[in-house]
């Protein structure tokens, strides 16, 4: 019996063959198609990703200049703040002993507290 099944199917052998080689290469094909489509939506996703970055980034930049430019005018107030206070330090202690009178407890007590959230000492 086996040998009329190869007899009939051996001329078919080449035929057979490439058919087989053809679903092979079909199937390759449609497994490369699908992992295009993947592919493609992965790509589309990431793009969108990327624009979002994109854009926090530009976002973040925008923040940081602003905070540099308001970092420049607290240092530039801390400046005059530090000038101003030292001319006042400057004119008390070129002041002569004649010109210190008394001070009301409270005011002396308030300007001993403003010298301490100045960082100095009392």
């Amino acid at each position: 019996m086996m040998a009329i099944v190869l007899k009939f199917l051996g001329p078919l052998a080449p035929y057979l063959a490439a058919g087989g080689a053809a679903a092979g290469l079909l199937l390759y094909v449609m497994v490369l198609r699908h992992e295009l489509a993947d592919a493609t939506t992965a790509n589309a996703a990431l793009g969108a990703t990327n624009q979002a970055d994109a854009a926090a980034l530009a976002a973040g930049q925008k923040q940081q200049a602003a905070m540099g430019v308001a970092l420049q005018r607290l240092d530039a107030q801390s400046q005059a703040d530090g000038m101003a206070t030292r001319r006042i330090a400057t004119a008390i202690t070129a002041s002569s002993p004649g010109e210190n009178g008394q001070v009301a407890p409270v005011l002396a007590q308030t300007l001993d507290s403003l010298r301490a959230l100045q960082g100095n000492a009392p």
